[in-house]
C-alpha cells in the first residue's frame, strides 16, 4: 500500500510542475518583465548582505545566515535573468 501513496504524491507534484510551467509560459510580457526586474533587484541587494557582518549593530546570531542570503541572491539573479 505505501507505493500507492507515493504514486499519488508523485502525481500531485507532476501536476504542480505542469501548472507552474503553463503559468510561466503564458505570463504576459509586462508581468514577466516586472517579475524579472524584481528578482534581479532583490538578488542584487542580497549579494551585499554579507558585507553587513562588519557592522557592530548587527547581532552575531543573525550573521550566520548571511552566506545563505548570498547564495539565495545568486539564485534570484539567475531567476530574474531567466524571466527576461
Amino acid at each position: 500500500m505505501p507505493a500507492i501513496g507515493v504514486l499519488q504524491d508523485n502525481k500531485a507534484f507532476l501536476s504542480w510542475v505542469r501548472y507552474s510551467y503553463v503559468v510561466s509560459v503564458t505570463m504576459d510580457k509586462k508581468t514577466k518583465t516586472q517579475f524579472s526586474l524584481g528578482f534581479f533587484a532583490i538578488g542584487f541587494l542580497m549579494l551585499f548582505v554579507p558585507d553587513l557582518k562588519h557592522l557592530d549593530a548587527i547581532p552575531i546570531g543573525i550573521s550566520q545566515f548571511f552566506s545563505i542570503m548570498f547564495y539565495l541572491g545568486l539564485i534570484f539573479i539567475v531567476t530574474g535573468y531567466y524571466l527576461k
